[in-house]
């Protein structure tokens, strides 16, 4: 399990169609490529988009909340700001944000997988409904994850809510 502690931006879009999701995935990592991905702290860029074709997320990462509040007083946002309204008027579908407010993030908690039998030298769980007293966020409604090595890699349709893994 990580302890990763850092600070996120999150983006996120509502589009109309496949094409416009590439597109703006394309027009949004050359924007991170040339405005952003130099500044110290700055980690990483990742875009997620919904199977369905209606959402596109950035999620953009940082070392800490003080290497993006310098990054958001240091850089140029008018710039910046400016190539990002052209991205969006030379895209051939539409493209509208969803973000209310500042839209960052820190990591508070991280929950990973059980330990399999062969690792943990048990016999496998059985079955069934989650264990009395589990919760889950009610307006969670589709996640799927696989492994990487040891590494789960999640998908969760955010658009409907936020998910609290057991």
């Amino acid at each position: 399990m990580t302890t990763d502690r850092g600070f996120y931006s999150i983006i996120d879009y509502t589009v109309d169609g496949h094409a416009t999701q590439t597109a703006l995935v394309d027009a949004f990592a050359a924007i991170i490529e040339e405005w952003v991905s130099s500044y110290p702290g700055y980690r990483s860029a990742r875009f997620h988009v919904s199977t369905d074709g209606t959402r596109v997320y950035n999620i953009v990462a940082w070392e800490s909340e003080a290497s993006y509040r310098d990054f958001v007083e240091t850089s140029d946002t008018e710039g910046r700001m400016a190539a990002i309204g052209a991205a969006l008027k030379g895209l051939a579908g539409r493209a509208e944000p969803r973000m209310t407010g500042a839209p960052t993030y820190r990591v508070v908690r991280e929950v990973g997988p059980r330990s399999t039998p062969s690792q943990a030298g048990g016999t496998p769980p059985r079955g069934g409904p989650p264990p009395a007293g589990a919760r889950r966020d009610p307006i969670t409604r589709r996640a799927s994850c696989e492994h990487v090595g040891r590494t789960p890699r999640c998908l969760v349709d955010l658009s409907v809510g936020l998910l609290e893994q057991l």
